[in-house]
């Protein structure tokens, strides 16, 4: 199966909202995902995934 990682930011919280709706739907296409904010997410964790997005905000 297919695993990916969400790695987000989220100053104000709205970044975080959408990383968990950018989840929902990658689930729905049956990927294994992992939603972590970025200060969970160690470097060798990277490894362990086909694809990986990445959230920040636009202002900070």
């Amino acid at each position: 199966m297919v695993r990916m990682l969400i790695c987000y930011y989220s100053r104000s919280g709205n970044t975080k909202k959408m990383a968990y709706l950018i989840q929902k739907g990658v689930m729905e296409e049956d990927v294994d995902v992992d939603t972590k904010d970025v200060k969970d997410v160690k470097v060798d964790d990277l490894l362990g995934y086909d694809g990986i997005i990445i959230g920040s905000p636009t202002y900070y």
